[in-house]
């Protein structure tokens, strides 16, 4: 379940130098993936997420205008990280908010797959932060575990105008 933090259109500021006006979303909550639509049954399709990505949707709906904030022909770049919920055995006691063990890992490598994540939060910003996610020209991504305020995962996005660099 999604729980949105702040979802506001900022000036992206990178070493005290504006970037450029963009969108910046943080939600609270496990990171969802993208998923295979279904056969059910009676024969039809089923999209397993589609309620996950309603509730995403009007997370973001919430917070902008009813405007694009990038029209259709200008192209963007998308910055995601996903920090993904700890495990128990990570902590030193039964409580999450106890201490966290000693040389755990930063890097999450088990499922969901960060293409599949990377998808959900693409498509779901689709008519709402742009026209279509073919206009994003750059992406970056990272998928690691959360290591502030109990651990239990969160994701971050921030959107800004594509300024014509590769790096």
């Amino acid at each position: 379940m999604f729980s949105s933090k702040a979802v506001e259109v900022v000036d992206i500021t990178n070493n005290d130098v504006t970037v450029g006006i963009g969108y910046k979303m943080e939600s609270e909550g496990v990171p969802k993936a993208q998923t295979r639509p279904r056969l059910g049954r009676n024969g039809f399709f089923c999209d397993p997420r589609n309620k996950d990505m309603v509730i995403f949707k009007a997370k973001i709906k919430d917070g902008i205008a009813k405007v694009l904030i990038f029209d259709s022909e200008q192209p963007v770049v998308v910055n995601i990280k996903f920090f993904m919920r700890r495990p128990n055995t990570h902590f030193k006691g039964r409580d999450r908010l106890n201490v966290l063990k000693a040389n755990l890992p930063f890097a999450h490598v088990a499922a969901p797959d960060i293409n599949n994540l990377a998808k959900f939060v693409l498509d779901g910003m689709n008519k709402l932060v742009y026209k279509d996610d073919k206009q994003v020209v750059k992406l970056v991504v990272c998928k690691l575990f959360d290591s502030e305020c109990g651990c239990n995962g969160r994701t971050v996005v921030e959107v800004t105008k594509f300024d014509g660099r590769a790096n």
